[in-house]
């Protein structure tokens, strides 16, 4: 019997618990930047890839929508002191890098 594509399966499976309210800023996993740091990442270098990558698939956002995407993205109290150098890494990568001439020959 195949399941059509808008619904979703039962299943028989029950959970131990409901993840619902659980994030990942809750107490049991509020190790940042610990946890980072563990895995060889420092903020700085955390911040300015993820701001350099949303560079490059959102561009053109300004002022209060940057600072809205570092706390979607960044949702842990402890990563908010780099929400300056988030804005500054997003607005330096968006900047327009010129273009180099072609030589012609």
């Amino acid at each position: 019997m195949a399941i059509p594509a808008k619904e979703m399966p039962k299943t028989r499976l029950r959970t131990l618990l409901s993840l619902r309210g659980i994030t990942h800023t809750d107490q049991a996993m509020n190790t940042y930047p610990q946890i980072c740091t563990e895995i060889g990442l420092d903020c700085h270098t955390c911040i300015e890839g993820t701001a350099q990558n949303l560079a490059r698939v959102c561009k053109g956002l300004r002022g209060k929508m940057i600072g809205q995407m570092f706390v979607q993205i960044y949702s842990d109290p402890a990563c908010s002191p780099m929400h300056a150098h988030f804005a500054a890494a997003y607005e330096g990568a968006s900047e327009a890098k010129p273009r180099a001439m072609a030589a012609v020959a």
